[in-house]
């Protein structure tokens, strides 16, 4: 039978083995998603059990910080009910699968009819 000290040190071998790898990990994670600043994506949202076209919405995204495996967007979107969701710091660990790529253009353009709605909607409330 292994005595106490044995298996520390059989901890403490594995948690620095596991220190390293993550290490390589972060830095092999980083350098694949340096290419990503300033970018622009949207992707297509649903609640759960969508059953039609309209039961989908886009949220639209960009890079604008990377930092080791780390990535900083700004996301908005305007689900099906019209209720308004902006994130000006949106933390994400990589770029999950569904984004598609869009140009900057596009991203401006989306952000610009949001904007415009919503200075409509100032401008009826009295703002």
């Amino acid at each position: 039978m292994k005595t106490d000290k044995q298996v520390e040190k059989l901890q403490k071998i594995i948690y620095d083995a596991r220190q390293e790898l993550n290490k390589i990990e972060d830095e092999r994670k980083a350098n694949e998603i340096k290419p990503l600043l300033d970018k622009c994506y949207r992707y297509r949202n649903n609640y759960s059990c969508p059953e039609k076209d309209s039961d989908y919405w886009w949220i639209y995204m960009k890079i604008i910080k990377i930092d080791g495996p780390n990535v900083t967007s700004m996301q908005f979107q305007t689900d099906k009910y019209g209720k308004v969701i902006i994130v000006g710091n949106c933390s994400l660990y990589g770029l999950n699968s569904g984004w598609e790529e869009i140009t900057n253009t596009a991203f401006i353009r989306a952000w610009k009819l949001l904007f415009g709605k919503l200075t409509i909607v100032n401008k009826i409330i009295g703002g």
